[in-house]
């Protein structure tokens, strides 16, 4: 029987929350349980109307469910600040089993708000 691929999609990981100045925040996704081979995280945040500096998101993995989370990032990026507007990044992720979303916000007075992180998990189905 074949097989195709098919995506479950939107699913909430962090949903409109405020990443405070100079703030660290991680959340962790288990892939696998999910029943994914490739994962897609879309990160989203608005920048106060004066912030001078970006945020920083790292990909941390874990090959014990999340007990010990590496401490250098598979995968790191800067998201440059667009003050007082919003912005969207979507990093995709394979052949992981587990992974912290590990984000820093890199200004040291304003706070980024609405801040969301949605996937999507790709998985393979019988036709």
């Amino acid at each position: 029987m074949p097989i195709k691929p098919a995506w479950t999609e939107n699913q909430s990981l962090v949903a409109a929350q405020t990443l405070t100045a100079s703030g660290t925040d991680t959340d962790d996704l288990d892939i696998t349980t999910g029943g994914y081979d490739l994962v897609d995280i879309q990160w989203k945040g608005t920048f106060n109307a004066s912030a001078s500096e970006g945020c920083t998101i790292e990909i941390l993995s874990s090959s014990d469910s999340g007990t010990t989370e590496d401490t250098i990032p598979i995968f790191s990026i800067e998201v440059s600040v667009d003050a007082g507007a919003t912005s969207v990044i979507t990093i995709p992720v394979k052949d992981l089993s587990y992974i912290a979303v590990k984000r820093t916000n890199n200004d040291s007075t304003y706070s980024i708000t609405n801040e969301t992180i949605i996937y999507s998990g790709r998985y393979w189905e019988s036709t």
